[in-house]
């Protein structure tokens, strides 16, 4: 059985061992600044370097929060380290849809024929993601969120529990929106909406 390491042993890093077990693989070890000891019977290491042959394993990034995800994306870029693909069984892939390396793929989500995920994303639990949208790199898809038909999803966006972003509209890079939203227009680089419709709000210091 191939061995994985966790980056992030919290919530969301359990779900990941969940399903590494369910993709066949089993769990050397987590990654966490923030956990000591062991989670669920798997030790925890402060550092990538800490583990012994580190190179030899495959990596999934399980934080939710975005920087934390562009941290640990761009530390397993340095150390030329590869991801691996984790999608639970009641998700549903199309044929003809294209991900990259390093998601997570939740219960009962939908990747249509033509959509395209990039790179260390999570599509987490009932989250849809339509015909020809495309998902940059380090993003988080939350439960239940709509990206419609042809919309683009820049890199290290964070998009929020049961928000729509609607076709004809797209979002850039480092973009938050917020839960329940309906997205009606373009949101630029690094801009904070929330709201139906959505409207730019002041990101809280």
């Amino acid at each position: 059985m191939e061995n994985i390491v966790i980056l992030g042993a919290g919530q969301q890093g359990r779900n990941c061992k969940r399903l590494a077990i369910e993709n066949g693989y089993g769990v050397r070890a987590f990654v966490d600044d923030y956990v000591d000891g062991e989670v669920e019977g798997v030790k925890v290491y402060k550092k990538i370097e800490d583990i012994p042959d580190y190179e030899g394993f495959k990596y999934i990034i399980a934080f939710g929060e975005i920087e934390p995800r562009r941290k640990y994306a761009a530390h397993m870029k340095r150390l030329n380290l590869k991801g691996v693909n984790l999608i639970d069984k009641t998700a549903c892939i199309e044929d003809g849809a294209k991900i990259g390396t390093g998601n997570y793929i939740c219960k009962l989500a939908i990747v249509y024929a033509s959509a395209t995920i990039g790179d260390n994303n999570i599509i987490n639990c009932k989250a849809v993601i339509a015909t020809d949208a495309e998902i940059g790199n380090n993003c988080n898809i939350s439960m239940g969120a709509n990206i419609c038909g042809g919309v683009n999803v820049g890199d290290e966006s964070y998009i929020g529990c049961q928000a729509s972003v609607v076709s004809g509209y797209n979002i850039g890079k480092n973009v938050t929106v917020g839960a329940g939203s309906v997205v009606l227009s373009d949101v630029t680089d690094g801009e904070f909406v929330a709201g139906a419709p959505a409207t730019r709000k002041e990101r809280k210091r």
